[in-house]
């Protein structure tokens, strides 16, 4: 998925099963990093989240 400007908005992938299954990163509007999830068999293993400069911050929900 893109955003209008045609910054990328997500990446994802699944498995055979279509559940995701590895790294899923969702970025900002201006292309920065807003979080990066690994999934295994669409289970949240581990998750990282950035604000809009670049800095690590708690993840929500």
């Amino acid at each position: 998925m893109y955003y209008n400007n045609g910054q990328l908005k997500v990446e994802t992938f699944f498995n055979k099963d279509f559940n995701r299954d590895g790294i899923y990163k969702s970025y900002y509007e201006n292309g920065q990093l807003k979080s990066e999830e690994n999934y295994k068999d669409d289970t949240v293993i581990s998750q990282k989240c950035w604000d809009e400069d670049g800095n690590e911050i708690e993840c929500k929900e």
